[in-house]
């Protein structure tokens, strides 16, 4: 078996073998973490956007969040008429192609403290959860996905 003991004068020679092989573990999940996190893995997306309903009423502010089966969640902002343009890697790429589970969050936008914002509707909590919100979608490849989202009280 050859040797591979580092020179006494290295860094990684001055530390002790069970210390040696951590580091070089660690060292090496570093850089499997940026490898796979580089772009040329992310999962193929396809626009998606719509508008947000509560009794036929747009919600005016909050956050939508598409869970997808596998992979990276896509989220949005819900603009003042209700409408949204998801984002999975970047700003408006959509979501990932595929099955998602859809939950609608909740942001309280006040006027200088004073309360609510005129027109504001409140989110049952239902549907702040994927897992509870019975909201599910499918994003499909190569088309701009129209999912408008009608919530009830």
């Amino acid at each position: 078996m050859p040797n591979c003991n580092m020179p006494s004068n290295s860094l990684l020679g001055q530390i002790d073998g069970g210390t040696r092989q951590a580091f070089v573990a660690i060292l090496g999940i570093w850089l499997a973490c940026q490898i796979g996190c580089s772009s040329a893995h992310e999962l193929e997306t396809a626009p998606v956007r719509g508008t947000v309903t509560l009794d036929g009423t747009p919600v005016s502010a909050g956050g939508v969040r598409f869970v997808p089966e596998l992979g990276r969640g896509a989220t949005a902002a819900i603009a003042e008429d209700g409408t949204y343009v998801l984002g999975t890697y970047r700003q408006s790429d959509g979501a990932i192609v595929g099955k998602h589970k859809v939950a609608v969050l909740q942001y309280r936008v006040t006027e200088g403290g004073s309360g609510p914002p005129p027109g504001f509707v409140p989110i049952p909590s239902k549907y702040r959860n994927s897992e509870s919100s019975g909201l599910e979608f499918e994003v499909k490849p190569d088309q701009d996905n129209i999912i408008n989202i009608e919530l009830k009280s």
